[in-house]
């Protein structure tokens, strides 16, 4: 009987251990990000110590990798260039590893990486970050909270950074989108590039995909998709061209070059159609989206884990485990206006919204009595993209 009291012990502690493990590994969007506690601090300022109290305020990209693993190496080009392309923001890169010092410092030299970089020499802080594979990459907004958690690294975008930026919620790109870009064509094998720019076709978008292009392609939409904004955040000139127009557009690269494709489309149409573009930061009118001040309304219920929005109709919304910044960016879409989330609500919820469509202003009291939320005009700072100069073509 002793001997199978021991046996009952062990493996009552084993599976504490792993109940402990399953514990770690289940950190989600919208939790607080556990302490970064490292001792050691590459490529900082002297005396760095840091945590999210000294980090509030910035948006984190936080990266768990290691000199032998083959993806994490991969994937340092596509961090080095968002880390560039967001120097002199309000971001921070730090990539987390075990190597000792000396062997790291050896690494960096031949293979640098930009942002700062963290040794975890016992690994207690992959362990807190329930890190099971590598590379595994965090995104940690203002407010020292988990917005993003993937194990591919290169699904991490500017789209993604921005929306952490603007406090609205993070969205990945799916790995299926990502092997949109010639993944799906055999012949892009042998093809370094392969663009097709027409204007004046039937609007039809088919089939379109979020990388490879359509046709019958707005102009304003096709704009706003390859400088990953919303059409609100879009400030034309004065008289504004015909944004209707419509285009055909393709664009195919490399799968080994598809970080490159945004700037590429961008190049694409200052070619084509003297495009030329800056984002600069304005005041601007806005929608805050508000509350609650009481309790949350009968359409606003807490899930117990993140989802999705459904397939919505003419005046209908319905969403599972979506959050605040989703229920804003839903709302921006009907109202043409720029919705900056201030609900401070973390979680995630169901979702259900009717109003009118015949009257699109019915939406403001709709959140009011539906979620229990407001839509209150104001004044914000935010990120826009300016449009300096366009030509179409004849007719346009």
């Amino acid at each position: 009987m002793r001997l199978k009291s021991v046996v009952f012990a062990a493996v009552l502690l084993l599976s504490q251990a792993c109940l402990a493990q399953i514990k770690a590994a289940s950190l989600k969007v919208g939790d607080p990000a556990p302490p970064l506690n490292v001792k050691t601090i590459l490529q900082a300022p002297p005396g760095t110590v840091p945590s999210w109290k000294s980090l509030r305020g910035k948006v984190v990209v936080v990266e768990f990798w290691a000199t032998w693993c083959a993806p994490c190496l991969g994937a340092i080009p596509h961090l080095n260039a968002l880390a560039n392309q967001f120097q002199g923001r309000a971001v921070r890169f730090i990539s987390v590893t075990e190597p000792p010092v000396a062997h790291l410092r050896t690494f960096l030299e031949v293979n640098p990486i930009r942002g700062w970089v963290a040794l975890d020499p016992t690994g207690s802080v992959s362990k807190s970050y329930g890190v099971r594979g590598l590379p595994s990459t965090f995104i940690v907004d203002q407010q020292g909270r988990i917005a993003a958690i993937t194990e591919q690294p290169e699904r991490l975008t500017v789209a993604a950074i921005n929306a952490a930026l603007d406090g609205e919620a993070v969205t990945l790109p799916s790995e299926e989108t990502l092997r949109g870009i010639g993944a799906r064509d055999s012949g892009m094998q042998n093809v370094l590039v392969d663009v097709l720019i027409r204007a004046d076709v039937p609007r039809d978008l088919g089939t379109k995909t979020y990388l490879q292009g359509a046709t019958g392609w707005p102009l304003k939409d096709m704009i706003a998709t390859f400088y990953d904004t919303t059409l609100p955040r879009i400030v034309w000139p004065t008289p504004a061209p015909d944004l209707n127009m419509n285009f055909q557009f393709r664009v195919g690269l490399p799968m080994s070059q598809r970080e490159r494709f945004f700037p590429f489309a961008q190049q694409i149409l200052a070619a084509a159609l003297g495009l030329k573009a800056h984002w600069e930061t304005r005041q601007m009118h806005v929608l805050v989206l508000e509350g609650p001040a009481g309790k949350l309304g009968p359409g606003l219920t807490p899930a117990k884990k993140p989802g999705a929005w459904g397939s919505g109709g003419a005046g209908s919304e319905t969403g599972k485990g979506v959050r605040a910044g989703d229920i804003a960016r839903v709302i921006a879409g009907y109202t043409n206006k720029i919705v900056i989330n201030e609900t401070k609500l973390y979680g995630v919820y169901n979702v259900t919204l009717y109003w009118d469509p015949k009257k699109p202003d019915s939406i403001v009291s709709a959140v009011r009595k539906q979620l229990g939320l407001e839509l209150v005009p104001g004044k914000r700072r935010v990120r826009v993209l300016v449009i300096d100069h366009i030509s179409l073509p004849a007719g346009g």
